[in-house]
């Protein structure tokens, strides 16, 4: 289960935002080598100034004791340097620094959508006794939904995972076995994110394009694994913590996804448990009441 707590508000923005922010992040390392270059140019314009002035002599040159030819020796050899630094610079394809990768892609914690709507993002790994009242709910109230759904629990029920797409709904990656992926390798979320998608296609006719890390974590080798195998990373704006134990209240999973942290592009993170399937119809509605409808997760990116 997601045993961790309402993540801040760090990556508001969606797929396109992200990759929008990855070119600036690499057009500003562009231009920051391209400023050093201009400083470079401007360096050596000045020491070819400095050595015209050398050679024409003058009262400064008057002044001091060391003959010229060493002078304009030292200046041509700074010259020369600085002017082969330029070229390095432009032409080694070498230059990690010049040539910088933009950033990896950040997680997704809220939608950037201009519309009166948030997400309902349903995690499953269990709850296959709960997810028909769950379905029935959502039909009741005329709200979609995105369920995560893990590799495992697809291949022991795939008749929900069918009923789940052939209701509308959108049917998410969670992976294949529900593991830890901040312990894994960037090759080993590979393979279980691959092996989740490779169930979950046939079932619903489509790849997945989302996916939801197990526990929320996101370190740097299940971002990578996620982008490599061509998703985006969901997390939540507002986690109803219906996997705690004891189970919270009623009225808690009510609150924790309709107070301050309901917003356009919300995302609402909930499970297949008993007491969650009883307060559904409660927290679409007092989301309703609160100007918004319930839509899946890319409806808000």
């Amino acid at each position: 289960m997601d045993k961790f707590a309402d993540c801040t508000m760090r990556g508001v923005r969606s797929t396109t935002k992200l990759y929008k922010q990855k070119d600036v992040q690499g057009t500003r390392v562009c231009r920051n080598d391209c400023e050093v270059l201009l400083c470079y140019i401007i360096f050596i314009y000045f020491l070819f100034v400095s050595y015209i002035r050398v050679q024409e002599g003058g009262f400064f040159m008057k002044m001091i004791f060391i003959p010229k030819y060493l002078i304009q020796a030292v200046l041509l050899f700074l010259i020369c340097l600085l002017a082969g630094g330029v070229v390095w610079n432009v032409v080694s394809p070498a230059n990690d620094s010049f040539y910088a990768e933009p950033t990896m892609m950040e997680p997704v914690y809220c939608g950037t959508t201009k519309e009166n709507c948030v997400a309902l993002a349903i995690n499953v790994d269990w709850g296959e006794d709960v997810l028909p009242d769950m379905l029935n709910t959502l039909a009741e109230e005329d709200a979609q939904a995105t369920f995560f759904i893990t590799g495992r629990f697809a291949e022991q029920f795939p008749e929900i995972v069918a009923q789940i797409a052939e209701a509308g709904h959108e049917v998410g990656n969670h992976g294949y076995a529900h593991p830890h992926p901040d312990q894994l390798t960037v090759e080993q979320n590979k393979e279980d994110i691959t092996k989740a998608e490779q169930i979950l296609e046939p079932l619903i006719g489509v790849k997945p394009m989302l996916y939801a890390p197990p526990y929320g974590e996101r370190g740097e080798t299940v971002l990578t694994a996620a982008e490599q195998c061509g998703y985006t990373t969901i997390l939540w704006t507002a986690d109803t913590i219906d996997w705690e134990q004891p189970a919270p209240s009623h009225e808690v999973l009510i609150q924790r996804v309709t107070g301050d942290k309901l917003q356009k592009g919300a995302i609402l993170l909930m499970h297949p448990k008993a007491h969650t399937a009883e307060a559904l119809e409660d927290i679409i509605e007092t989301i309703g009441d609160k100007g918004y409808t319930c839509v899946k997760v890319s409806d808000v990116l």
